[in-house]
């Protein structure tokens, strides 16, 4: 039996004798069928906590799970944590190998970051201490980089970018594009590897300012006519993967040395607990209006590449070096694209 046929019967063995319990997504098959996957929070801060439902149900089904995150906090150039180059480093507990936080070489001043509390969580719950590599925001091309070792290293066959949200499923013609910048520099390095999987996962619709939602609809049925989007499922409570997501999420909100907290989370958390309408679950949303409803707690899967090659501003990314090489290339194609026209969608609701 080749390997594509060994790999589909595993899957289908694997999915039979899955837990009614375990997430029904749309791309489940085919990650089951991978061998080493690369599961990367695609938009800084807690994106890489959106992951967590996804990696506790693949490290159970027996796959090996590699985890990353774009990172808010700036990196060292002289670290002890494993360093693969300048822009990359893995932190993990220093029983795997790895240290517990970043650190300067001479002040040791830690460098506080959300993926500290998450290596810490994980640390409580697998044997193995997994790491969390942390990729600095560049350009383009530095971030392939980054990427390709990582692939290298570690043998990866299928890459995973997770958003918190779906700012990454802004074309860029729109008037209101949230914080689209960091999750199109993501989808623009992933669609630059070659002989591996790449999927984009979000989670957490409706839960970002500074987006109109009439677009991001109007989106999601153009990637449908070109086979981009694959589907949806629900997270619900009872599902062990969600428990280990809440769980995560929570404990680092909570940590002593808590490093902000997550709307998109604390939103996806409210929904999936049933809430609806202006409740908030932090105080950093209080004040705001909030409209917690169950279209949060939804995972929407699709093609990266295809997503890649439908958008609007990653042509003008590809050479970019620095981050400030990507905004500016953001602002050139800004100038250049006619927006479009919002009356083109139907009010529902006054």
């Amino acid at each position: 039996m080749d390997r594509v046929a060994t790999s589909t019967t595993l899957a289908r063995l694997s999915l039979e004798s899955k837990p009614m319990n375990m997430l029904n997504l749309p791309i489940l098959n085919q990650l089951l069928a991978a061998k080493n996957i690369l599961l990367v929070g695609m938009g800084g801060g807690y994106d890489i906590f959106c992951g967590m439902p996804l990696y506790h149900d693949l490290r159970k089904a027996g796959k090996n799970v590699l985890l990353g995150n774009l990172t808010t906090s700036q990196l060292p150039k002289n670290t002890a944590g494993e360093q693969l180059n300048p822009h990359l480093v893995g932190i993990g507990s220093t029983n795997s190998g790895f240290l517990k936080r970043l650190s300067f070489a001479k002040t040791e001043q830690p460098i506080h970051a959300c993926e500290q509390h998450l290596v810490e969580f994980l640390a409580n719950h697998y044997l193995d201490k997994p790491a969390v590599w942390c990729f600095e925001r560049t350009g383009v091309q530095p971030m392939v980089k980054s990427y390709q070792q990582l692939i290298q290293k570690y043998e990866i066959d299928t890459v995973v970018l997770v958003d918190g949200g779906v700012d990454s499923l802004i074309k860029g013609d729109e008037n209101e594009q949230g914080t689209l910048i960091e999750d199109v520099l993501s989808i623009a390095a992933v669609h630059e590897l070659k002989n591996v999987a790449k999927y984009l996962v979000c989670l957490g619709f409706g839960t970002e300012r500074d987006i109109f939602y009439g677009d991001i609809l109007e989106n999601i049925a153009a990637l449908t006519k070109i086979k981009a989007f694959l589907g949806n499922c629900a997270l619900l409570q009872g599902m062990d993967g969600y428990d280990f997501y809440e769980k995560s999420v929570l404990f680092a909100q909570n940590h002593k040395d808590a490093v902000g907290t997550s709307v998109v989370n604390s939103s996806v958390i409210s929904a999936a607990r049933g809430e609806y309408g202006n409740v908030h679950l932090i105080p950093k949303t209080e004040g705001s209006l909030l409209w917690i409803n169950p279209l949060m707690n939804m995972f929407w899967c699709f093609d990266l590449d295809k997503v890649a090659q439908w958008n609007l501003v990653i042509p003008f990314l590809k050479k970019t070096q620095t981050f400030d090489d990507v905004l500016r290339a953001y602002q050139a194609q800004q100038k250049l694209v006619v927006k479009r026209n919002p009356q083109n969608h139907i009010r529902f609701i006054n």
